[in-house]
């Protein structure tokens, strides 16, 4: 069944890793955050500084220094654990980064208004982490890279690309956000429901805590995966786990509150309007959180030079059918490589130019 707009509310306040949990849970996976379950594919987690803030990140393939480099960018509720199935096969090929938004994962969760190191008051929203990944590219991985990106990291990447053409060579889309419950998509019903919806979650502090409460089982947090996943045998408890993990961040919460409440900012047709570099749109026909119906007509636009439907699938094909999607982004890549290193005597300035407004990236 196709889940409707208040739905997809529902859905969003449903993804796991943003609840609190008892003192015997949150010591239980304080222990096992520390060894995080990629298996055989064990990526060390890395940390790099934004703007007075902890970044986490994981990398692979960096000695391939003559090769294209990939920064993949996460979705809502994930971190680049998610990348788990792509990092390790990609990076045989490419230089590989997958980084954690801030705010998310194990990167760190300021408090929203809070004076960043460059004086200005933190904000969750696309221009602070189309910054971040804009400041990644320059400063971690050093040359003009291909942005792949799933969910809200859609968005990002596409922010990315528009404000730093000079850092991004291209952009390959796994089931973008549509962001269905933003001020310029809203009907006049949800103009209604959706703000009260948000202001009660927002002030009504500890109604939203016993909500996540409830979702510490593990197997509660399984059924909430099948609105992201068709095939449950990809929802194994590795992924429970690295999902629920960063909950034991302090203020993940107050994150999570942020941005289900962030209803103004970009929808991808912003973007795709003007984008110069090439992009590519992939979608899992089975999406239950963005559907396919309306994501085909992103298609249209003359930027979009594919639009890749994946059978069975769902909402995180990165994840779900790694195969086909390594395989998509290799091709991508090889008709669109030719990196070519950042000058170390550019200055940053001439690099990077960040949005304008008053918030924090």
């Amino acid at each position: 069944q196709r889940f409707g707009r208040g739905d997809k509310m529902l859905g969003f306040l449903l993804l796991p890793g943003f609840h609190r949990k008892s003192r015997s849970s949150d010591r239980r996976l304080r222990c096992s955050a520390v060894d995080e379950p990629w298996g055989e594919a064990s990526l060390p987690r890395k940390e790099w500084n934004f703007r007075g803030y902890k970044v986490a990140y994981r990398s692979c393939g960096e000695e391939n220094t003559e090769r294209p480099s990939l920064v993949c960018v996460h979705g809502f509720g994930a971190h680049s654990f998610h990348w788990r199935r792509n990092l390790r096969q990609l990076g045989k090929e490419y230089r590989v980064y997958a980084i954690d938004l801030l705010g998310f994962g194990f990167s760190d969760k300021p408090q929203v208004g809070e004076l960043c190191s460059e004086g200005r008051p933190v904000a969750y929203d696309y221009d602070t982490w189309s910054s971040q990944v804009a400041k990644f590219l320059e400063q971690v991985v050093g040359t003009q890279s291909f942005l792949v990106a799933n969910s809200i990291g859609c968005v990002a990447a596409l922010q990315t690309a528009v404000d730093n053409p000079q850092l991004v060579h291209g952009v390959v889309q796994f089931d973008p956000s549509l962001r269905l419950l933003t001020v310029q998509r809203r009907n006049w019903i949800d103009n209604i429901t959706a703000p009260l919806i948000m202001k009660a979650l927002v002030n009504l502090r500890p109604l939203a805590s016993f909500f996540f409460t409830n979702l510490s089982n593990p197997q509660t947090l399984k059924k909430v995966l099948k609105l992201a996943y068709q095939d449950e045998e990809k929802i194994d408890d590795q992924l429970v786990q690295a999902l629920r993990a960063p909950a034991l961040e302090p203020g993940a919460l107050d994150v999570f509150l942020a941005f289900i409440t962030y209803d103004t900012g970009p929808i991808p047709e912003d973007f795709l309007e003007i984008i110069q570099q090439p992009t590519m749109i992939v979608w899992g026909e089975n999406d239950q959180l963005e559907p396919i119906k309306i994501g085909r007509t992103l298609a249209d636009f003359s930027s979009v030079e594919e639009f890749v439907v994946l059978p069975g699938v769902g909402h995180c094909p990165q994840d779900e059918a790694p195969e086909q999607a390594n395989e998509i982004v290799k091709a991508f890549v090889e008709r669109h490589s030719s990196a070519s290193t950042i000058s170390e005597g550019e200055e940053a300035a001439s690099l990077v130019h960040p949005p304008q407004g008053e918030h924090c990236g």
